[in-house]
């Protein structure tokens, strides 16, 4: 004699390459589906970069039934930073690219200018997309030629 326990109904996991990340968290009532954006070099925008269980997995009762799927946002594109100050540097690549999958790295120099001290005033790439791993490097306004603020408007 033989006993057989099921352990429930098998849910196929299906290929989020045919979903939008919109669609994704909808396509099946038994799955807990994660979605993320991710920039890519190499995946374009709206598509499929990964997914955490393959397609045409069967999971049942005691499987985990959490997928993560990650779809791209395409290049990341650096916009201009000039005006910026240096200390927002952090948050602006923080933000704009870091956060979203990017290793986006920089450094700073320091030139003569008649912006006001600690101003971006010129940079090694703007308004173009970037690499994911892109370097960074900013020229910031030491304001040797700046004039001072006026009074007026800073009391």
């Amino acid at each position: 004699m033989s006993v057989s326990i099921s352990v429930g109904k098998a849910v196929v996991v299906p290929n989020f390459a045919n979903y939008s990340a919109e669609e994704a968290t909808n396509v099946s009532p038994d799955l807990q589906v994660v979605t993320k954006q991710s920039f890519s070099d190499n995946v374009p925008f709206g598509q499929l970069i990964d997914q955490s269980i393959e397609a045409g997995k069967k999971l049942t009762g005691n499987d985990n039934k959490t997928v993560n799927v990650t779809y791209s946002v395409g290049r990341p594109y650096i916009k201009s930073f000039f005006g910026q100050l240096e200390g927002d540097i952090p948050k602006l690549i923080y933000e704009n690219f870091n956060s979203k999958g990017a290793s986006v790295t920089y450094e700073v120099y320091y030139v003569d200018s008649y912006k006001e001290k600690g101003q971006i005033v010129n940079t090694n790439a703007y308004n173009q997309y970037i690499p994911t791993n892109a370097h960074l490097v900013f020229a910031i306004s030491n304001g040797r030629y700046a004039s001072l603020p006026d009074e007026k408007t800073t009391s």
